[in-house]
């Protein structure tokens, strides 16, 4: 395999090759299995049910689905295009991709960028701190100008401050009870860390509140919000509860001017999202299967390119022996007419091949172009070596 690339996600890996003249699939394809088995020290037999093998125009629509994620878990998301990317950058390195290789992956990357900007599929969030950081912009309109205060350290809360990083939130606080944890998010995203036992005292100084710990009880609870409150002159302070069980108090919502949101809220927010995603995916599946066309048109004329070639050199060849021949015998004739033949002899080949490889050329979706390959190579008597 000259050609080949493997990328490997949070859920699948793959191996990507262009056969070459000569191989046989079902050697190619345990070749492969072979080198997962031995790479992995896993015997064969224990994944070989969960394998999926794509051919041909099947593996180019695939190749396409999921680089523009139509084949993820979540439709959408934007990490397996730069994890491909990343593999494909390693296929170069290594001198693994040739001609074949490059062009299909730079299709892939070019429908992946046409599906993203030109449909709404990853538009909307469909994960819950996602959906925390799009309902506070709904609320708020701008981040830009809003602090937000993190309570809690693990995943969801850094996935949350990703998201806030992105809309560019001015100011991030986080508290967790491990102070150390704290210290630790907060450098990564250049907030700052405060101890748990602050969180009230840092409330007049915050707009919105993620919580996400494990406590078993409210970590802020009606009473707290209500002095807290008194001192902010009931500025909107707005919560955002996605633990489980609840973080924040829902009697704080009734106080004046504040507001909590938790999981439930989001997961509704979610669902509506993942469906309207849904419908996107029509709109997209029709720019892959655009693309899918394309590049099969563009294989079929590689196989066109070598007959025109060896055509044209052919009769090239065949003018240019019955010139010289002919102008042997012609040593009267100076350099201009010399020439002025020459050109018409030249005119006459190239008006001769100029149909034929019109005709070639001008390949269409309902037609045996292989057939019309091979009269064209037995009525010109043409051999075409085949690639090693």
């Amino acid at each position: 395999m000259k050609e080949s690339l493997i990328f490997s996600t949070c859920n699948r890996t793959e191996v990507l090759y262009i056969p070459q003249a000569g191989d046989q699939t079902n050697d190619q394809v345990d070749k492969i299995i072979e080198f997962i088995s031995h790479q992995r020290k896993i015997d064969s037999s224990e994944f070989k049910s969960s394998l999926y093998i794509y051919k041909e125009d099947d593996a180019i629509r695939h190749l396409f689905r999921v680089a523009s994620s139509l084949d993820s878990m979540v439709v959408g998301e934007p990490q397996i295009l730069g994890q491909i990317k990343q593999a494909y950058r390693v296929a170069v390195e290594n001198n693994a991709s040739g001609v074949l290789l490059n062009r299909l992956m730079h299709k892939a990357f070019s429908v992946a960028k046409k599906v993203r900007k030109e449909t709404g599929i990853g538009d909307n969030a469909v994960s819950i701190s996602y959906a925390a950081i799009e309902l506070a912009n709904k609320i708020f309109s701008d981040l830009s100008q809003k602090t937000v205060m993190l309570l809690g350290a693990g995943e969801m809360a850094e996935l949350a401050v990703e998201h806030l990083i992105s809309n560019k939130v001015k100011d991030i606080i986080v508290a967790n009870r491990t102070f150390k944890n704290a210290v630790d998010l907060a450098q990564k995203f250049n907030g700052q860390a405060v101890k748990f036992e602050e969180r009230e005292d840092a409330l007049k100084e915050v707009d919105i509140i993620i919580s996400s710990t494990g406590a078993t009880d409210y970590v802020l609870t009606q009473a707290q919000v209500k002095r807290a409150m008194k001192k902010r002159h009931h500025h909107t302070l707005f919560f955002i509860d996605i633990a489980v069980p609840r973080d924040i108090d829902p009697k704080i919502n009734t106080i004046s001017n504040a507001y909590v949101y938790d999981i439930d809220d989001l997961k509704n927010i979610v669902e509506s999202n993942i469906e309207q995603r849904g419908k996107e995916t029509v709109k997209a599946q029709r720019f892959i299967e655009e693309a899918v066309l394309k590049f099969r048109k563009w294989l079929e004329g590689l196989a066109i390119v070598p007959t025109i070639k060896a055509l044209n050199d052919k009769i090239s060849s065949i003018v240019d022996i019955e010139f010289n021949k002919t102008l042997s015998n012609l040593k009267h004739l100076s350099p201009e007419d010399i020439q002025a033949i020459k050109r018409m002899t030249q005119a006459i080949a190239s008006r001769t091949i100029h149909d034929p490889i019109l005709f070639l050329r001008n390949t269409g979706d309902h037609r045996d172009d292989s057939l019309y390959l091979n009269v064209t190579r037995q009525l010109f008597n043409i051999d075409i070596p085949e690639k090693q």
